[in-house]
Formats: C-alpha cells, structure tokens, sequence
C-alpha cells in the first residue's frame, strides 16, 4: 500500500495493534521512499546532462517529461515482475534507464554509445572522485573489521549481495573451494557467483536494448572490486 503522505501513513500506523506489524510498515515505508528518492536523483541529472548537449537547444524539461511518459508507460506494463520488495527497484530502474535510451537515441537521435554514457552519469559513473574514494574506504573498513578471516569476508559479501540486494528476481548459485586450514586465505581459494537468470539483462532484450545491460554488469564490477 502507498500512502500520499507522512500524516496518512502515521495514521494507519497507529491503527496497528502489533508492535511487529508497525516495524514490518515503517521498513515498507521507508523502502518505497528510498526507491522514489532515487528516481527523483535519476531524473535531476538527466535533466542536467541533457542541458549541456547543444543538440537539445534549451529542451530539456519538454524530454524528460516524455521520458516520464514512456516510464509510467513501461512500469505499468511489467508490474507482472514485482516479486519481492527488491524488485520494486530493480523494475523502476530498469524502466528509468529503458524510458531514457529510447528518448536519447530515438527522439534526440543520439548514437547509442552517446546515450549509454548519459545514462551512466545519471545512475553515477563509477569512474568518478567520490566513487573512488568510496571504493577505497570500503577496502579500508573491510581490512579492519575482517582482518582474520578476509576471504570468508569475500564469501559472505557474495552471498548477502545475491540474497539482499539482487532479490528473487535473479537466480544466483555459490561455490567455494577452500584449501586453506586455516583462516588464512591460500592462493587456490575461489569463490564462484554464476547468475543464470538476471532481471535487467531479461528486461532489455524484451524492450529490444540488449547492449544497456552493459550499465549494470560494469556497476557490479565496481563492487566487487571494492
């Protein structure tokens, strides 16, 4: 359920008699929250991306409003998607990114590398300072809080990210291959993640975009390297 504003929600809170019931809204709430919070940011920067291309002469408003279009248009049809509360922003995005490229490339009639990289300055280019400075203090943190055991620290950041942050709308296995006794990592220590079925690589071969998810395979990337 989507409430309008703060003082609705706080009112079907109250009608709660389950202290279990109201924790399991307010993470609901504050989710769907997030989810719009970030398609706000999405939107924000395309608009500013598109105001610095010549091309576009001062038009920028006028695209992103049919990119909002093609949006609603794209969401509403691929509700049939939502699995679980991860695939709610698995879905927005997918269709934020979709909605975008086909404005950029079919209506500014840019030429598809062009509109991929717009479309990654939007969700944050993984080159940029302050990704970097982000990756270096998660391998900063990671070396103090796990500096026993950090290949089991690999494992595990592995298998939360495939079953907290990628959601049932991918199929994820895991396998280990350990030969260390001790807690120290040996050189032929692997841990393997293969996805058999990921959500944005479905998604844009139906909508006939193949080559975006390239987008989301270099965010993974940057992850992992973190």
């Amino acid at each position: 359920q989507a409430f309008k504003s703060k003082d609705l929600f706080a009112r079907h809170l109250s009608s709660l008699s389950s202290l279990k019931d109201r924790a399991a809204e307010v993470d609901k709430f504050l989710l769907q929250y997030a989810i719009r919070g970030s398609r706000s940011i999405f939107l924000y920067n395309l608009k500013s991306e598109l105001s610095k291309k010549p091309e576009v002469f001062k038009l920028e408003e006028m695209y992103v409003s049919r990119v909002k279009e093609i949006y609603e248009g794209l969401h509403n049809a691929n509700l049939g998607l939502l699995t679980d509360s991860r695939s709610h922003y698995h879905l927005q995005t997918a269709c934020l990114v979709l909605s975008s490229y086909r404005v950029l490339t079919i209506q500014i009639r840019m030429n598809q590398q062009e509109g991929i990289q717009i479309i990654r300055k939007c969700m944050g280019d993984s080159d940029s300072f302050a990704e970097r400075i982000i990756k270096s203090g998660i391998k900063h943190i990671g070396r103090l809080l796990h500096r026993g055991d950090p290949f089991g620290s690999l494992v595990g950041a592995a298998r939360n990210m495939s079953e907290k942050d990628m959601g049932s709308s991918f199929a994820v296995s895991h396998e280990t291959d350990r030969h260390a006794d001790g807690p120290e990592a040996a050189p032929r220590d692997r841990h393997t993640a293969r996805v058999s079925r990921c959500f944005y690589l479905d998604f844009f071969r139906r909508g006939g975009s193949p080559e975006i998810v390239d987008l989301f395979c270099a965010a993974d990337a940057a992850v992992v390297e973190a």
